[in-house]
């Protein structure tokens, strides 16, 4: 009984250590129209009763942000499938890192995203142009950082969508150690009446 036990307890340690791997997808568009099309099942950040906290970041006139220093980040009260900005940080400098409670979904630069969206690799061309980046997860975002190796970063016209409902619903690995604890408690609980029994 103990061993099956000590099974169990293993597979239950290894699928809580090891993540799944997140489905995202980047999409730069340079197309106000177009945006508007991709854009048209999300809100805008103020308007979504999204609670955001700011670090390494100052709001600018207009709804914008930039950042005050090499990294900076924002994170959210709950996922969102989708979440936009308009940015003209093209230039090589940048890299985003995407988050989904506290696991590491990994990073990317936007020069890379531009390339991958058709716009070439060239960091000069992009001077000064602003375009709309677009990220859809399948695990939504709930924290977004941005690592700038020079100047700064400014981007605004912050839009979230497909919001996940803010529940106190546990985690799969929080029911599955509820589960063990109870069947840990049951065996301890027999083993107790068995010993009270033989005495």
């Amino acid at each position: 009984m103990t061993r099956l036990w000590s099974i169990v307890a293993a597979a239950l340690a290894a699928s809580m250590a090891v993540p799944a791997q997140a489905w995202v997808t980047v999409h730069v568009e340079t197309s106000p129209d177009r945006q508007a099309a991709i854009a048209a099942n999300s809100v805008a950040l103020g308007e979504s009763g999204v609670a955001v906290s700011f670090t390494g970041l100052t709001a600018q006139a207009g709804g914008g942000y930039a950042t005050t220093g090499g990294s900076a980040s924002l994170r959210l009260d709950r996922t969102a499938g989708y979440l936009s900005f308009l940015t003209g940080a093209f230039d090589g400098n940048d890299t985003i890192e995407l988050f989904s409670h506290g696991h590491n979904l990994g990073y990317l630069t936007l020069v890379d995203s531009a390339a991958a969206a058709g716009f070439g690799s060239d960091p000069a061309r992009y001077g000064g142009v602003y375009r709309y980046v677009n990220f859809f997860v399948d695990e939504g975002i709930d924290e977004i950082r941005f690592n700038r190796k020079a100047g700064s970063l400014a981007f605004s016209n912050v839009r979230v969508g497909q919001l996940a409902a803010v529940t106190a619903v546990p985690e799969v690995q929080t029911w599955a150690m509820l589960i063990l604890g109870f069947g840990v408690m049951g065996t301890a609980f027999r083993m107790q009446r068995r010993r009270l029994r033989t005495a």
